[in-house]
């Protein structure tokens, strides 16, 4: 978490009379007349009346993952994701900036999170590098001056900046090591030397800040990856000098640090439990809380993004993806009928081996829920899976009776990302192995139900025999991240997706597509190669989505970044490229997402429509003593 946020070429540059009120006024433009109402500005629901909220921009084209305001509260930081570059959102424009232009040298990656300087003209943010590997940078905010601060280290296996101190000496962030264990750190501007604050063990720092005085830091954390040691209501204040600790506004429910207040006198937090979210504020005094807890804000999703100089700026979600599915013609003729919606925040869906049945996910405010309906129709069939907090892939098993998944689990030692066995009768879910952390890994099972084939990250292709626990490696493959794997009808083959060069697609890269025996005796073979720009995409069912049904041939997705991506298919023994569907983009957004097809070759889900979200902002910090509860509470309404 941090105070201070984006990157933008001139981004203080005329900004001096821009303060809050200005932001409101200008950016309540970018919401279109048709969603404009009275609730772009509203007081706050709890006592605390001082506190107002204001929504400051709508739209589809956001992300919130590593935001942060700037110090004057007109720009948000962001993830450029087609080009993985940072960048800044003008609220008052709506313009997305780009920061940093990696893609143009060739060091593609992705830029995630950043913080801002305290005087504004500079951005530390983590980069994951195409080559490079991980590393710290900072850059100014007309992209001059582009730094490595930390290098790649076999050490650490991520660095995430959260706030910068108010003197600009020191960073504070998250570093994770390689076997995924987590330290509160400061890093010297300087020189990049690193002074652990506290071993965090498996857990995960959501959100971190330090005190305007720089005594003290303001930080929550929660399970790691796959699961760890900690109270998911835990929310702490760390003396920098290591002198004490404590625990603030203990709460069964799931707690998360937002942040300190712009004098310091108080830290946010937000509360969530099963069926809705809350903001609340607690008074610090020397480092301990004073009194009791006060609800600013009920009924709230919120996404943090952090503090400007004089406000707080959060994130909403208000539409997501969802699974559709669709009928087409398997000779290239197209869709046959329009793709359908399966419900309201679905993910992740796939047909059972007969083809009578299909599994998907929902996120409920209680956790996952998994789904199955049958394919002629029906009522859908809930089975709350409590101990996962986060699904990925999905395939049944070949009995019927249960679904393998890429997924993560609550509350246990850490094992990371791991396959589990879901039994659709009782909700019952048993581990069967871990897959790695670097990336999403892409499973496959054998039609027998005796094996397993995953795409292990930078290993390759791993065989694992259910009866037997044995791990094969089939086929070493150390620069495609999510290889996407098939299985023959028959289970004598598999098909796979590799790149030639590069861990991420660019203009100038190459993907293939690879077969060979499922008992690893022969040679891997290429039956097909992209030529740039296409690749074989991003993300799931980006690569190898099926083989048909005769077991001749198999299915696959190409595009590019800027191109609609093409459902095709090919023989296993050569020949030319028959495409099946062309995918239309959605704006500026080509990828296909979670594309299952139906073993009769003729019915597809996929994952349709782009995440609405809106940002508000929070003002009326430092009227009264808010804090405290003893306060002027009296709003102060202007329309927008």
């Amino acid at each position: 978490m941090t105070r201070i946020a984006p990157y933008l070429a001139f981004a203080l540059l005329g900004l001096t009379g821009c303060n809050p009120d200005s932001v409101q006024d200008a950016s309540a433009q970018q919401i279109p007349a048709t969603q404009r109402s009275a609730s772009d500005l509203r007081p706050a629901s709890g006592p605390q009346q001082a506190y107002e909220l204001r929504r400051v921009w709508s739209g589809s084209d956001f992300n919130f993952y590593g935001n942060e305001p700037s110090p004057d509260g007109r720009y948000v930081s962001e993830i450029d994701y087609p080009t993985g570059n940072l960048a800044v959102r003008d609220l008052m424009t709506g313009e997305l900036v780009l920061v940093t232009n990696h893609g143009a040298d060739g060091d593609r990656g992705l830029a995630y999170g950043s913080v801002f300087s305290p005087d504004g003209k500079r951005l530390a943010y983590h980069w994951i590098g195409g080559e490079v590997g991980i590393e710290l940078r900072t850059v100014g905010l007309d992209g001059s001056d582009d730094r490595v601060l930390v290098g790649a280290r076999p050490d650490i296996g991520g660095i995430y900046p959260k706030d910068w101190s108010a003197d600009g000496r020191h960073i504070l962030a998250a570093v994770v090591r390689p076997d995924n264990t987590s330290q509160l750190t400061l890093i010297a501007v300087a020189d990049g030397s690193m002074q652990v604050l506290k071993s965090l063990g498996w857990r995960w720092l959501q959100e971190a800040g330090l005190s305007p005085d720089g005594r003290y830091v303001a930080y929550s954390v929660a399970e790691g990856m796959g699961g760890g040691d900690a109270d998911l209501s835990e929310l702490r204040i760390l003396a920098v000098d290591g002198s004490r600790e404590v625990e603030v506004a203990p709460h069964p429910a799931e707690q998360r640090m937002l942040g300190w207040t712009p004098d310091g006198g108080a830290v946010l937090f937000y509360r969530h439990d099963e069926t809705s979210g809350s903001i609340w504020q607690i008074a610090i005094e020397d480092g301990h809380p004073v009194g009791k807890e006060i609800l600013i804000e009920s009924d709230v999703r919120l996404r943090p993004i952090g503090f400007s100089r004089d406000a707080y700026f959060f994130g909403t979600p208000v539409e997501s993806a969802q699974v559709h599915t669709a009928m087409i013609d398997p000779s290239g003729g197209g869709f046959l009928a329009d793709p359908r919606p399966m419900g309201d925040r679905t993910q992740h869906g796939a047909w059972s081996v007969d083809g009578s049945q299909l599994a998907y996910v929902r996120q409920v405010p209680s956790g996952m829920m998994l789904l199955v309906r049958a394919v002629d129709g029906g009522e859908e069939r809930g089975i709350p899976v409590s101990t996962l907090r986060w699904i990925g892939q999905m395939v049944w098993a070949p009995d019927g009776e249960s679904v393998l998944v890429v997924g993560m689990a609550r509350g246990r030692a850490f094992v990371g990302r791991a396959v589990y066995r879901i039994d659709l009768t009782s909700g019952d879910t048993n581990f069967i192995l871990t897959v790695g952390n670097e990336t999403e890994p892409e499973l496959a099972v054998a039609p027998d139900g005796q094996a397993l084939y995953v795409g292990k990250g930078r290993e390759g292709i791993v065989r694992y025999d259910l009866s037997s626990g044995e791990e094969t490696l089939l086929y070493e493959d150390s620069i495609t991240p999510n290889i996407q794997i098939a299985v023959s009808p028959d289970g004598q083959m598999i098909a796979f997706s590799g790149r030639v060069s590069g861990r991420i697609p660019s203009a100038g890269s190459e993907s293939r597509i690879l077969v060979m025996p499922t008992d690893g005796r022969g040679e891997a073979r290429e039956v097909f190669r992209t030529e740039a720009p296409q690749h074989l995409g991003l993300g799931r069912a980006s690569g190898i989505t099926a083989w048909t049904p005769d077991g001749r041939g198999v299915l696959f997705v190409r595009g590019s970044q800027s191109e609609p991506h093409v459902l095709s298919r090919i023989s296993i023994d050569g020949g030319p490229v028959t495409d099946i569907v062309d995918f239309p983009c959605d704006g500026d957004d080509c990828t296909v997402r979670q594309l299952e097809i139906h073993p009769d070759g003729r019915r597809i889900t996929l994952l349709l429509g782009k995440p609405i979200g809106e940002i508000w902002m929070m003002t009326g910090f430092g009227v009264g003593d808010a804090a405290s509860g003893t306060g002027d509470t009296q709003t102060s309404r202007s329309q927008p």
